[in-house]
């Protein structure tokens, strides 16, 4: 990462192992919505968490948009 960003990396599967999940899509699927990020400190991490304008918690199927730490 450059030396002004928090974030350290970004894993999704399009972009991280994309032969794995392309051998299991559908005809017509995408790599889905799910992503992580790494970032360069545990500060850095709670600060975007904090700052991150949505729900907070596990998922459970939810349809909308939720962070987890």
């Amino acid at each position: 990462p450059s030396k002004s960003t928090v974030v350290k990396q970004v894993l999704h599967p399009k972009y991280t192992s994309p032969i794995n999940y392309s051998c299991c899509q559908l005809p017509n699927g995408g790599y889905g919505g799910l992503f992580s990020l790494t970032f360069v400190s545990l500060a850095a991490s709670k600060a975007f968490y904090d700052a991150f304008p949505c729900a907070k918690g596990p998922s459970f199927g939810y349809e909308f948009t939720l962070t987890c730490p």
